[in-house]
């Protein structure tokens, strides 16, 4: 238990430093200097007005306002802005708030645009909190403002103004397709489906579409190698408390897990699930009696492994992460249980054992992971009441990505 307490607080200490929202990516400013830093992601859809930055890992924060940067975004391209200045809908969109006006309540300002899509035509993304809206570039135009919102008419009752539908037609004309073919009169006011639209007039002018968005990919595949180190005690509770200690085996562990990331958390965040083969080990011990002869006590333990968790990852540098895991293991054994070497006493079966696991270690370039484990005491033999055989180990291993 003492262990488990000791990596639990050097995980809360390590959490509590390490940079936990900043990922490679570089800034371009206003006279084209590119700069390769560490940006701090966005935590939510509101469009930052300024850049957060580390220019090395160890670095403090540096922040540039908008009216330094030309563009910036991070190097695996799930997010790049540019900066523009563009006519943005001022309306309050609060149902209580509504405006009476029919036509948009137009403020030009210099922002940054989140680009979701470059190609013949371009889709960017912009959001104040209250407000969110998309907007089309075609060409070298500046960015329009697709327009999509609610007012209030005779009566109080709520209108519609869906003009953006009849702003496509009119900008994505393809001379090999008609509108309807784009699929722009079913295209709500989303991401989703206004990527689509560009995606499909890009395919059709000839031009391959661009995403800037977080890659789909959210399951990973690994291979694992690794050797335990495993100690085993055999406990005795009636007719009166006896302890031994079965001493100690190295044994390799080879495996394939699965990692899945849990939503909104780029990859911060995951769930892994595995399957492990641990090559079999013999630990023994030896009962001493004071009346008659000592006996030896025999284990050979085999198993197959299923650790289930959930992995954090905090970016050290640009190619490295460090790696905090917690969670758990169900240890199935293959064979024979405890056996007393003389072949005369009852033998102990061993059976389904659940215990805590928790480890940490680091991956380097998206491919290669190295790690270590720490297996809390579990008891291997679970169907005896006048014993306990408690388990623990502690194992390292590199795992390789396979996708």
């Amino acid at each position: 238990m003492r262990i488990l307490l000791l990596l639990l607080a050097t995980a809360n200490s390590l959490c509590l430093t390490a940079q936990q929202r900043y990922l490679p990516g570089f800034i371009v400013l206003n006279d084209g200097e590119r700069r390769q830093v560490l940006l701090r992601t966005a935590n939510t859809k509101v469009t930052a007005d300024h850049v957060v930055y580390r220019p090395t890992a160890g670095a403090p924060s540096e922040q540039l306002p908008v009216a330094e940067v030309r563009t910036y975004g991070l190097d695996d391209l799930s997010e790049r802005y540019s900066r523009f200045t563009v006519r943005i809908d001022a309306s309050k969109q609060k149902l209580s708030e509504l405006t009476t006006s029919p036509t948009p309540q137009y403020e030009e300002r210099t922002v940054f645009l989140r680009q979701l899509a470059e190609g013949e035509a371009d889709l960017y993304f912009w959001s104040s909190g209250t407000y969110e809206g998309y907007f089309l570039r075609t060409g070298a135009d500046t960015p329009q403002l697709l327009i999509s919102r609610r007012y209030r008419g005779q009566g109080r009752k709520v209108h519609e103004d869906r003009s953006y539908l009849a702003q496509l037609v009119s900008q994505l004309q393809c001379d090999r397709s008609r509108p309807g073919t784009l699929g722009i009169h079913e295209a709500d006011y989303t991401e989703k489906d206004l990527l689509r639209v560009v995606g499909n007039y890009n395919t059709c002018v000839g031009t391959p579409t661009e995403a800037y968005v977080q890659s789909p990919q959210r399951v990973r595949f690994w291979l694992r190698a690794g050797v335990e180190r495993s100690e085993v005690a055999y406990y005795l509770l009636l007719p009166r408390r006896q302890e031994m200690h079965m001493g100690a085996a190295v044994a390799p562990r080879f495996g394939l897990e699965s990692e899945y990331a849990l939503p909104f958390t780029r990859w911060r965040y995951s769930m892994y699930l595995g399957a492990e083969y641990r090559v079999g080990t013999t630990f023994s011990g030896t009962w001493q009696y004071k009346y008659s002869a000592d006996r030896e006590v025999r284990l050979d333990y085999e198993s197959i492994s299923l650790p289930i968790g959930v992995r954090r990852y905090l970016t050290l540098g640009k190619t490295s992460q460090l790696i905090l895991t917690a969670g758990g293991l169900l240890d199935i054994p293959i064979g024979e249980g405890l056996n007393y070497a003389d072949g005369n006493g009852r033998q102990i079966e061993t059976g389904p054992s659940f215990g805590l696991q928790l480890g940490g270690g680091f991956q380097l370039f998206e491919r290669l992971r190295v790690e270590g484990r720490y297996q809390h005491n579990r008891n291997i033999s679970p169907g005896y009441t006048a014993s306990f055989v408690p388990f623990r180990a502690v194992s390292a291993a590199v795992s390789y990505r396979l996708r």
